[in-house]
């Protein structure tokens, strides 16, 4: 193994023998999470991998109150349009719809955008935008 000067959570603190140790607290093969706790089949894939000391450290990259986007992004707030879920106390915003697929102003996922309607990429993601504002009337050729 290797020496450091601390041991940080979610890494546990022992002591044998009269010596320090560092331990990963999980089996072979579970990710261990910033809250302590160890999941089958390492990290969620939204979330960052470090390898400790051949195990897989579970990393939510994002600052406090920040979503976690599934581009890998941290940003806030999350769009109505997307799914906001809580995973181990922390934020994530998620494109709901199929990859390839078009989310639509009123929450609603089709495989095309069709004119009047103008696509607009998000995060790698497409969005079918609606382009007039409240109580205007959207034309065939674009215009409101």
């Amino acid at each position: 193994g290797s020496c450091a000067a601390t041991c940080d959570a979610p890494l546990t603190q022992n002591t044998f023998l009269g010596k320090d140790l560092c331990e990963f607290p999980c089996t072979s093969g579970e990710g261990l999470y910033w809250d302590g706790s160890c999941e089958a089949g390492g990290c969620d894939s939204r979330v960052t991998t470090n390898t400790v000391a051949g195990e897989d450290l579970c990393v939510y990259p994002c600052s406090t109150g920040d979503y976690l986007y599934w581009d890998g992004s941290c940003d806030d707030p999350c769009s109505p349009l997307l799914t906001t879920t809580i995973y181990k106390d922390e934020l994530f915003c998620d494109f709901p719809c199929t990859t390839g697929e078009f989310r639509y102003y009123d929450s609603t996922c089709a495989a095309t955008c069709p004119a009047p309607y103008s696509a607009t990429p998000v995060k790698g993601e497409n969005y079918c935008d609606y382009s007039c504002g409240p109580g205007e009337f959207l034309y065939e050729d674009g215009t409101c």
